[in-house]
């Protein structure tokens, strides 16, 4: 959430520098979280960028994973499918009732 504090909004490049993720795999993971609700998307110029939909403290960190999962293909088409579900679900159970706020206090 330090990433867009005080409502800033980040370049696609610039998120994906943070998450050490190429642009290319880090703008479907942003549109999901657009689609679901959880960023917005501000169109500057040319380029894109995001911010979060709501404050950092009322988005839970399973709201996260579980618009992620959705961009998971389907467990029985490949064993690396099955095995990235394994660790969301594993996530998810982890981060039960955490919020992104409370991420950076971690």
């Amino acid at each position: 959430s330090r990433t867009f504090k005080n409502g800033k909004s980040r370049s696609l490049q610039s998120l994906a520098d943070v998450a050490n993720i190429t642009e290319l795999l880090a703008h479907p993971i942003l549109e999901r979280l657009t689609e679901v609700g959880l960023l917005n998307k501000v169109e500057k110029g040319d380029d894109s960028a995001y911010s979060l939909a709501r404050p950092a403290e009322t988005i839970s960190v399973n709201e996260i994973l579980g618009a992620l999962r959705d961009l998971i293909p389907d467990p029985r088409d490949l064993d690396e499918s099955r095995i990235l579900k394994r660790i969301l679900d594993t996530q998810f159970e982890a981060t039960q009732g955490l919020s992104l706020d409370a991420l950076d206090h971690v």
